[in-house]
């Protein structure tokens, strides 16, 4: 209550990174940090952890990109924030900086609200854990914000204050979809589709 869930995302082409072979792979070792400050300039929120990125062989790192993902989440009053994500190669004695504004809003109240979409590179049901999964489903961020000209487009976002009032005609609710350029204009409209609420 009062707070919103920031999720924040990470992608680093393992190809960057120092590699040190251990048990017939090779690994890597990156620190990791997140610092959020408000709009008066007070901390309101640090993490930092440790990852071991790895692969069996060098020469596959070489030859193609090795996308690492990872995602870090805060609860926050919304409001207005900056932050400040490092990221260090602990074995090649290497350091990376991230800094930017975002805003985080309040999904409180009656109004019917959605989160942000988070675009998928995967997406599915399952019934296991993990840093990736939300509701049921496994959803990886396509944080190369890439996509072939003709593939499905995965999304991931939740619907919040739903009505609970009775009756036949409001156990379900209709999504529609529309496709945008930068400018607004409409390249393609979707068909609305019904769905059943959840609980």
């Amino acid at each position: 209550e009062g707070h919103t869930t920031l999720e924040l995302y990470v992608l680093l082409d393992a190809i960057q990174l120092q590699f040190v072979p251990e048990g017939g792979q090779y690994i890597s070792q990156i620190d990791l940090s997140v610092a959020l400050v408000d709009s008066i300039g007070q901390t309101v929120g640090e993490q930092t952890w440790t990852r071991y990125p790895s692969v069996k062989s060098l020469k596959d790192l070489r030859q193609a990109s090795a996308p690492f993902r990872d995602i870090i989440g805060f609860n926050l009053a919304p409001g207005d924030y900056r932050m400040r994500v490092e990221v260090e190669d602990i074995y090649g004695d290497k350091k990376g900086t991230v800094e930017g504004a975002l805003r985080v809003n309040s999904f409180e109240g009656e109004a019917l609200l959605s989160s942000d979409i988070l675009f998928a590179s995967e997406l599915r049901r399952t019934e296991a854990e993990g840093r990736f999964v939300k509701a049921g489903w496994q959803v990886i961020p396509n944080v190369s914000r890439r996509y072939l000209a003709g593939a499905v487009l995965p999304f991931y976002l939740e619907i919040y204050n739903l009505s609970e009032t009775p009756g036949e005609t409001s156990k379900g609710f209709v999504v529609g979809y529309s496709l945008v350029d930068a400018v607004g204009n409409t390249v393609k409209t979707y068909v609305a589709t019904r769905y059943k609420k959840p609980g």
